[in-house]
């Protein structure tokens, strides 16, 4: 009996070992590809993966030459304008790596730093910083990681009635191409856009997240409720829904076509797995770019624990 038992065990086991097929057609499978950028050059596309243990991946938008760059610990990654390096939030700190991959340079020591974006200048990069009252902001910084400022003034001010810490937060920053706004998440979902000079706001979604500006500076696109949409950057006309399952866009150069995240919903580890697709600002033409398990994936990778 106690033979029969563990045997029905064994058994129940196997299908997802082997790739068991959903049947919705879907296979399980336990990749993470997240944090996709496109290259201001339009040739590649760089995204953190679990794939190989975890690292960057770079992948040509036609879904060929996928090549590993860096090996560990990787997230948040963003294009330099002259597409020759790329920033990500690594092992402690905030970290710069040659388009060709090799060692990277630490520009930033912390775990208080993460989500470098760089400016269109190629002069400075904004960061997100953790301050000591646990709110967020979003700083500037030299390349060689001197003269960390504050970009914007604190909205609320720390001595409004009502401030907490999740309203004056701010994250994800995204530069607008002629570097004289940024769009960011304020709070808890809702993407802004601000002057750099003076620091005046505009609503662009009350529900959103995760902010990527059109090369051409007229749409901005963001996640909202677990899907993909765009809207003008000045704030005007209506939302346009441009996939129902996505997240972290990344415009391509010419403005046409966006690659971003999709969740999906089976796996054999308690994280979701996750792949990278690309749609066009129309909302069609939607493709898979990377889909599929590695069989080297680390289940441990950048510490993911989510549930189901």
């Amino acid at each position: 009996m106690r033979l029969t038992l563990w045997i029905a065990i064994v058994l129940a086991f196997v299908p997802l070992a082997c790739g068991y097929q959903k049947p919705n057609g879907q296979v399980t499978f336990i990749t993470v590809d997240t944090d996709p950028d496109w290259s201001p050059d339009g040739r590649l596309i760089a995204f953190a993966s679990s794939r190989r243990h975890g690292g960057i991946y770079l992948v040509r938008p036609n879904g060929t030459g996928l090549r590993q760059v860096f090996r560990g610990v990787a997230s948040d990654v963003d294009w330099s304008p002259d597409s020759d390096r790329i920033a990500f939030q690594g092992d402690h700190g905030i970290y710069v790596l040659r388009r060709s991959g090799g060692h990277p340079i630490r520009l930033l020591r912390g775990e208080q730093f993460r989500l470098p974006a760089w400016a269109p200048d190629g002069r400075k990069l904004a960061v997100v910083k953790e301050e000591r009252d646990l709110a967020t902001a979003i700083y500037v910084m030299s390349l060689d990681g001197s003269g960390l400022l504050r970009l914007l003034p604190p909205y609320p001010p720390r001595s409004a009635p009502h401030w907490d810490a999740v309203t004056a937060s701010e994250t994800e920053p995204a530069w607008s191409p002629d570097g004289r706004q940024i769009a960011f998440q304020a709070g808890d979902g809702h993407v802004v856009t601000a002057d750099i000079a003076g620091g005046k706001r505009r609503s662009i979604a009350t529900a959103g997240y995760e902010p990527a500006w059109s090369p051409d500076g007229r749409l901005i696109a963001f996640q909202s409720d677990g899907a993909l949409w765009s809207a003008n950057a000045d704030g005007s006309g209506d939302k346009r829904l441009l996939a129902s399952n996505g997240g972290d866009p990344s415009w391509a150069p010419d403005s046409r076509t966006l690659v971003f995240e999709v969740r999906h919903w089976y796996g054999r580890y308690w994280r979701r797995p996750q792949s990278l697709s690309v749609v066009d600002a129309a909302g069609s033409a939607l493709r898979k770019l990377t889909y599929g398990n590695s069989a080297l994936d680390d289940p441990a990778w950048r510490g993911d624990s989510a549930t189901p």
